[in-house]
């Protein structure tokens, strides 16, 4: 029962947020490093005899999640880049009722449509993250009840896409005067 205890106990160290885990692993470095000075000053050397493998594995497991935790953290920033130019280059190459959706909503100055949920177009723009449905439910009124099959939704744009064609402004205006 004991060995469980302790299996958990040391468990709990992974559990460590970034900060106590560059903590612990600055701590067991410099134990380490300063083997020397420490033996020869405090009278060290029943505790570098029992745990100084003990420090070393807990200094390597601590190093190796912080490397791995920046690894990961530079591996999902290069990601979301490249998905960002990936929708970039989508949005540059929109045309026909695409664009004209896009655009309709860009010049709205809520930058919000009311759109048919079944339409390819509003499917394939919705995929592809440009736009949001912002409702579950459809309100079907007098105006709109011919369409019970495919009621109109509010959709909007996304801020990116509103970011982008703010930079882009001549997609949007060749566009506008078809």
């Amino acid at each position: 029962m004991k060995w469980i205890e302790l299996i958990k106990s040391i468990l709990e160290i992974l559990k460590l947020d970034r900060k106590s885990t560059f903590v612990v692993a600055m701590v067991c470095s410099a134990l380490l490093a300063f083997k020397g000075i420490i033996e020869k000053h405090f009278n060290a050397q029943y505790f570098y005899s029992h745990f100084e493998m003990f420090v070393l594995i807990i200094a390597l497991v601590m190093w190796s999640i912080l490397i791995s935790d920046a690894f990961l953290f530079f591996k999902s920033k290069f990601d979301s880049k490249r998905e960002i130019r990936i929708r970039h280059k989508f949005l540059s190459k929109l045309s026909g009722r695409k664009l004209e959706i896009v655009s309709n909503m860009y010049l709205d100055d809520e930058h919000s449509e009311y759109l048919k949920q079944g339409d390819s177009d509003v499917l394939a723009l919705e995929q592809s993250g440009i736009i949001l449905k912002t409702a579950k439910f459809a309100i079907l009124d007098a105006y709109n009840m011919g369409e019970i099959n495919n009621p109109p939704f509010p959709y909007t744009l996304q801020p990116w896409v509103v970011d982008y064609f703010d930079h882009h402004k001549g997609k949007i205006k060749s566009n506008e005067n078809d």
